[in-house]
């Protein structure tokens, strides 16, 4: 059984950040449900400060991780979201505004925002906390003047195919993308050689 209560879409609060203030909350949006209900803890989405990165779930990523993409946000080359129940950050998005590795993103997406590790711990899926992150993404990625947004999918993750073709994203037409995924050894970052599909959404 599950340690967190069940949780309505009207329970969802998204606070984001504002263009070149990473830490502000100045845009708020209530996710509403269809049917009105009110049951529930509330869910808040909202950038990460330093003063959170002792409260993140080692499930969403390593300590290492999320203190290099806070450092980025600090640069404003990057946003990380953080969902938040009863004191404990339990899912994530990171958005990169910062050039793309890849040259294929470079050539056919220049200047489009990246979004990333979209992740909820496992017990708390399935109720609308990662669409709710990935709408909160979009809205921060439009409050910097950005009228796309794009994405890296493992090419047999069809369940993530499936949110975010519902979400109104879809494939390119350039195949798929030589990149990378990361892993943490000794503590730091090492790229391993992958392909994935790439999926673009326009605001």
């Amino acid at each position: 059984m599950s340690a967190f209560p069940a949780i309505s879409s009207a329970n969802i609060l998204a606070i984001v950040a504002s263009p070149g203030q990473p830490s502000a909350g100045e845009l708020h949006q209530r996710f509403e449900p269809h049917d009105g209900s009110h049951a529930g803890m509330t869910i808040e989405i909202r950038p990460v400060t330093e003063a959170d990165l002792d409260a993140i779930d080692p499930r969403l990523g390593s300590a290492t991780f999320f203190a290099e993409r806070r450092a980025r946000q600090r640069d404003e080359r990057g946003l990380l979201l953080l969902a938040w129940l009863s004191g404990n950050a339990v899912g994530c998005v990171y958005i990169a505004f910062e050039e793309a590795d890849e040259a294929g993103l470079r050539e056919h997406l220049p200047g489009v925002p990246l979004m990333h590790r979209l992740l909820v711990v496992s017990e708390l899926r399935n109720q609308g906390i990662g669409s709710s992150l990935v709408t909160a993404a979009e809205q921060a990625v439009r409050a910097r003047g950005h009228a796309q947004l794009a994405l890296g999918m493992d090419i047999d993750n069809f369940a993530a195919e499936r949110l975010y073709l519902r979400l109104g994203y879809h494939q390119w037409l350039h195949g798929l993308l030589d990149t990378y995924y990361i892993v943490i050894e000794n503590g730091q970052e090492v790229h391993v050689p992958e392909q994935c599909r790439v999926l673009v959404k326009t605001l």
